[in-house]
């Protein structure tokens, strides 16, 4: 159906100044990609969530075997000790930093690091000692520290625990994040981890 449009010879100019300027804000707004709502929306949500400041997105038990031998031509002296704990890895909300390119929401996501140790218990399972070389009190808590410090590491550099944690973060932003209005229905999800080469997607 055709529409009749009616321009009275008085007001002609003022109509096409009207329409000009309208066609010129449509074009002008087309020109300016302004972020949609609900990417807004992320940055804004971030911005709020940085405050929590550590996020554990992992929380293991593990244990680790230090054995120690001490040997002198006046006598030998060591042992074997055996620490179990549980750690919590996770990273700090604050280094997480968002970005929207092609239809696509990456977070660009910090390193994942030991955030939190306990001791569940340290033994001693083996010791050696001499008649001029006797284990003391100092020698077991420098064990203690070592065996805390082996702990330590071998739970950060273990790939297992370090994909199982980046996929629980992972699992969490993209859930929480999809609940923003327009996310789920518009953008994908994607993952870029510090010190990792590629994209995640989820």
């Amino acid at each position: 159906m055709a529409a009749a449009i009616s321009i009275t010879t008085d007001h002609w100019k003022g109509a096409v100044i009207g329409v000009t300027i309208a066609l010129g804000l449509v074009i002008l707004t087309k020109w300016i990609k302004k972020p949609p709502a609900s990417v807004i929306g992320i940055h804004t949500t971030i911005e709020r969530i940085r405050h929590i400041g550590e996020y554990v997105s992992l929380v293991c038990s593990a244990q680790s075997v230090l054995s120690y031998l001490d040997e002198k031509w006046w006598g030998d002296k060591g042992g074997i000790y055996i620490g179990k704990g549980v750690a919590k890895l996770g990273f700090n909300f604050s280094n997480v930093m968002v970005k929207e390119e092609n239809k696509s929401i990456i977070f660009y996501m910090p390193v994942i690091e030991l955030i939190g140790f306990k001791d569940d218990e340290i033994t001693i399972y083996h010791e050696k000692g001499s008649l001029f070389r006797k284990i003391t009190t100092a020698d077991r808590n420098k064990m203690w520290n070592e065996v805390r410090t082996q702990f330590k590491s071998g739970i950060v550099n273990n790939p297992d625990f370090q994909d199982q944690a980046k996929d629980s973060a992972e699992k969490f932003l993209g859930t929480f994040f999809r609940t923003l209005p327009g996310i789920k229905e518009n953008y994908d999800i994607r993952f870029v981890w510090k010190a990792e080469q590629g994209i995640r997607e989820k």
